[in-house]
């Protein structure tokens, strides 16, 4: 399921970076009218999306620290009887 949803994550992320760069052709030949080279132009596009990368990188592991610590809590719960549960709520 985890990985589903990252596999998702990763499929909607291109997605949006790709739309990003095709609707900034017009300012990619604008940049080469002036006479910025295709090789700066190129490492402008990868360093936004690296910034991209690692701002998602930060929000997965945090999410991910959630996630484990949820679970981790929960186990001692989930291990036990259903009788000795409800015994302990009231």
């Amino acid at each position: 399921m985890l990985l589903a949803v990252m596999l998702i994550g990763i499929i909607v992320i291109f997605l949006v970076l790709t739309m990003r760069i095709r609707n900034r052709i017009h300012e990619a030949g604008i940049l080469l009218s002036i006479g910025t080279s295709v090789s700066q132009i190129t490492m402008q596009f990868i360093y936004e999306i690296l910034m991209v990368a690692v701002l998602v990188f930060l929000i997965l592991i945090e999410t991910f620290v959630i996630i484990f610590t949820v679970i981790l809590a929960s186990l001692p719960v989930a291990c036990m009887k259903p009788k000795d549960i409800l015994s302990k709520m009231s």
